[in-house]
C-alpha cells in the first residue's frame, strides 16, 4: 500500500521510476509499463497529484511541490 509518507519519501530521494511503478500498481494503467516508458520526474509528479487527490489531500505543501514541478517542466 502506498501511503502519503512513502510517496513523499520516494519523491524526495529521487526514486521516480519506483514511484511511478508504485502509483500504477494494481490499476489498469499499470499494464502500460509507464515506469519504463515514462520513468521521469514529470510522470511521477502527475501521477502523484492524482493519487493525492484520491486520498483527499490535494492542498498539501507536497501537492504544491508536485504541481510546481509540472508547471515548470516545459518552461
Amino acid at each position: 500500500m502506498l501511503t502519503v509518507a512513502k510517496l513523499c519519501r520516494l519523491w524526495q530521494t529521487g526514486r521516480h521510476r519506483e514511484l511511478v511503478r508504485e502509483l500504477v500498481a494494481g490499476r489498469a494503467e499499470g499494464r502500460l509499463a509507464l515506469d519504463q516508458r515514462l520513468p521521469g520526474r514529470v510522470t511521477a509528479a502527475a501521477l502523484g497529484l492524482i493519487r493525492l487527490r484520491e486520498l483527499g489531500q490535494p492542498d498539501t505543501p507536497f501537492a504544491r511541490e508536485l504541481s510546481e514541478t509540472l508547471t515548470w517542466a516545459h518552461a
